[in-house]
């Protein structure tokens, strides 16, 4: 009598006649009545069963739930129909330190005791232990990124990524809207999108260590306060340089505190300085420092409304205009003899103070007191004397005033008077009168008539 094979669900599977075996249907071998030898096969059959059909090649005619143990990958697998193939099962191990490389298998689970996470096997070369860390990323010292909810001031969670060392919050990653946590968190006083660093009050030299592409404000500072470098920029606020201030390799500022001064072109030797300006749309030179020199140029008018005082000598190029009153503690020279003129014919000076006047007159002239003249003086218009007045060699083309008395001290005989002349006596020579003011002395008198 033929057996009628079945699975656990009832689906036929094969039929065995008497006295025969079917080793084709499933992976092990069904054993018909009266079958010569049987035991051999039922025993193998229970052997197969023990060790999971363990080999490096599938078992044939798998059936649903089978296990096979592939040698191969060390790994124990399953057969599912709807896949139709073999699914790793793998092992699940408990304990305080990871388990040996030898005895896992890739995909093997491993559950850390120590720290309360899970890992997977990846093999060998996926790490120094071959165990990847599943989670949760933070262990049992209170180390990691945990997913938390905060409730803020008014009752509204927020769900944020708290990242923690040793139990203490370091920094929370927000999605949400700034918001002002309910119950105090240390270091974060409120929590604004992205992520918010513990604030140096709670942890000392707090702060983000690297490179930012980018930044709102700088120690609290926006941006739009500071002085590009990259183009032009304006500012209202003194600019104060303590080790110096340098544009490019040719002008530099530096403070001298030994002598209180400021140095300007200390870097570079032999350096002039220059100051232009806009000038009707040209850049016009106004003053030049030479620094081979140390000469300073003005290129053109110069206005001193203040005192002015040149330790060496000044030359002016152009017109020197001086609104107040001009004190010389030295003389002043012409550069060439005869060459210069002090004031003009149209724009003369009104009082001229002098103790002496040494050179040619030549005009009208007129003396508040002692007049004295020493050597030869030619006037071209009149000479009116109000004091004393001593004259040497005085020849006056114009009419000559004395209301005091003049006195001639120079020796002169007129060629035409002969006579040895006595004191007071008067002579005329037909071009000049002559006075004898002691004996054989004759002087040439101007004589103005009424």
């Amino acid at each position: 009598m033929a057996y009628y094979i079945t699975t656990t669900q009832g689906a036929p599977i094969a039929t065995v006649q008497d006295g025969t075996i079917n080793t084709a249907a499933i992976s092990l071998t069904l054993i018909g009545r009266d079958y010569a030898g049987y035991g051999a096969f039922l025993n193998e059959n229970f052997v197969h069963l023990l060790e999971n059909f363990a080999a490096n090649t599938a078992p044939n005619g798998p059936l649903t739930g089978q296990l096979w143990y592939d040698t191969s990958a060390n790994t124990l697998k399953v057969w599912n129909t709807s896949l139709n193939q073999w699914k790793p099962i793998s092992s699940s191990i408990a304990s305080a330190v990871y388990p040996s490389t030898v005895v896992s298998t890739v995909g093997d689970l491993w559950w850390d005791t120590t720290n309360n996470q899970l890992n997977v096997f990846g093999g060998v070369g996926a790490s120094t232990t071959g165990w990847v860390l599943i989670g949760p990323t933070s262990s049992s010292t209170g180390s990691g990124a945990v997913v938390a909810t905060i409730l803020d001031s008014t009752s509204v969670s927020h769900t944020v990524v708290e990242l923690n060392i040793n139990n203490n919050i370091v920094a929370i990653v927000s999605y949400d809207a700034t918001f002002t946590p309910q119950t105090a968190i240390n270091g974060f006083t409120t929590i604004v999108p992205g992520l918010n660093l513990i604030n140096t009050t709670a942890l000392a030299g707090s702060q983000f260590t690297g490179s930012a592409s980018n930044a709102l404000t700088l120690n609290g500072v926006t941006s739009n306060q500071f002085l590009r470098s990259d183009q032009n920029a304006t500012t209202q606020y003194q600019i104060t340089a303590g080790g110096g201030f340098v544009v490019a390799s040719d002008l530099s500022l530096s403070l001298d505190t030994a002598n209180n001064r400021v140095a300007i072109n200390t870097i570079q030797n032999n350096r002039d300085l220059n100051f232009y300006v806009n000038q009707s749309g040209a850049n016009v030179a106004a003053i030049a420092i030479s620094a081979g020199t140390g000469t300073v140029t003005v290129n053109d008018s110069a206005v001193v409304t203040g005192s002015l005082t040149a330790a060496g000598a000044f030359t002016a190029n152009s017109t020197v205009a001086l609104i107040g009153t001009t004190t010389l503690s030295s003389p002043i020279v012409p550069q060439y003899n005869g060459t210069i003129d002090i004031g003009a014919s149209a724009t003369r000076f009104n009082n001229v103070w002098a103790t002496t006047l040494y050179g040619n007159l030549i005009g009208g002239l007129t003396s508040v007191s002692t007049f004295t003249v020493s050597g030869a003086t030619t006037l071209g218009s009149t000479l009116a004397v109000s004091g004393t007045s001593t004259l040497g060699n005085l020849a006056v083309n114009g009419t000559t005033t004395a209301n005091g008395n003049i006195v001639v001290v120079n020796n002169y005989v007129p060629s035409a008077n002969t006579s040895p002349g006595t004191k007071g006596q008067i002579t005329y020579d037909g071009n000049y009168v002559y006075i004898c003011v002691a004996t054989n002395t004759w002087k040439r008198a101007s004589i103005s008539i009424w």
